[in-house]
């Protein structure tokens, strides 16, 4: 008596074109589930909070960075818990049967930062509708006496930052499995600010969120080259969480896009600001 055995199907391979239309569906669905996480929710709440006590508290919050930082703050840690939901529920197994891989998953919640770094561009716009910088003059605003604009592009780094760390969040979630990483990584972020921050030359800009010098006016050419940076490390740490075999498809030269504008921005941004 013989026994045929039936071979197992082989798992379904999606293509490029139905998994990409799968990674924005999931990218939309995350989206909504980030931006009204409470995490993300909480710093909006205290800005309205304090902005009632003058019409130009909710200014000087974001011209001098802190709402952006509580918004990134809170977009780190939305992202970090949506992005690490399916380890705290125990599916991820249940997700491995699926046709999309772990990377899709992680390319998806990297999309879904798109939804808070809008809302901090919406914050930036009105700001810059409020102040006016059109003319890119350099100009010391009254609400802190150090504050430095010089323009348009100036606006653009709140933003970014909230880009920045909500992407940080992921990769955290992508790379470390205890929860001990987070306040880790805090620490770094704040010890990188910190050593970036004092360099008493053009080094500074080196740092994510550096501002102009308190000590000598610097030119309205740094901003430009320091965005081009900042996007540059957000499309790094992007890659950072996604490249772990196996490799989703144009890693290559998504790395090489991304190095180049993080090399380029950094070295012309110390360059435009050294004397």
């Amino acid at each position: 008596m013989s026994t045929a055995l039936a071979a197992a199907p082989p798992r379904e391979v999606v293509t490029t074109g139905p998994r990409l239309r799968s990674v924005l569906a999931l990218t939309r669905v995350e989206s909504r589930r980030l931006i009204t996480h409470p995490a993300i929710l909480v710093a909006p709440g205290l800005i309205v909070l304090e902005s009632a006590r003058g019409p130009g508290t909710f200014q000087f919050l974001f011209l001098v960075g802190i709402g952006y930082f509580a918004i990134g703050i809170g977009t780190f840690v939305a992202a970090n818990l949506c992005a690490s939901r399916s380890r705290r529920n125990k599916t991820e197994e249940l997700y491995s049967s699926l046709p999309l891989r772990a990377a899709d998953r992680t390319e998806a919640h990297l999309l879904s930062v798109a939804a808070p770094l809008t809302a901090a561009m919406l914050i930036g716009g009105v700001l810059a509708a409020v102040t006016r910088p059109w003319a890119g003059a350099s100009a010391r605003l009254d609400v802190e006496p150090r504050l430095i604009m010089h323009g348009l592009p100036d606006f653009a780094q709140g933003p970014l930052l909230v880009a920045f760390l909500g992407v940080a969040g992921v990769v955290l979630v992508r790379w470390f499995i205890t929860p001990v990483a987070i306040p880790v990584v805090f620490a770094g972020i704040f010890a990188i600010s910190s050593v970036t921050g004092l360099s008493p030359g053009p080094t500074h800009w080196l740092n994510p969120v550096a501002a102009y010098s308190s000590s000598g006016l610097e030119p309205a050419s740094v901003m430009p080259w320091h965005l081009v940076y900042l996007s540059g490390l957000i499309l790094l740490f992007g890659l950072v969480a996604v490249a772990r075999r196996p490799w989703p498809p144009g890693v290559h030269v998504y790395g090489a896009v991304a190095f180049a504008l993080t090399a380029v921005g950094g070295v012309m941004q110390v360059l435009a600001a050294s004397p």
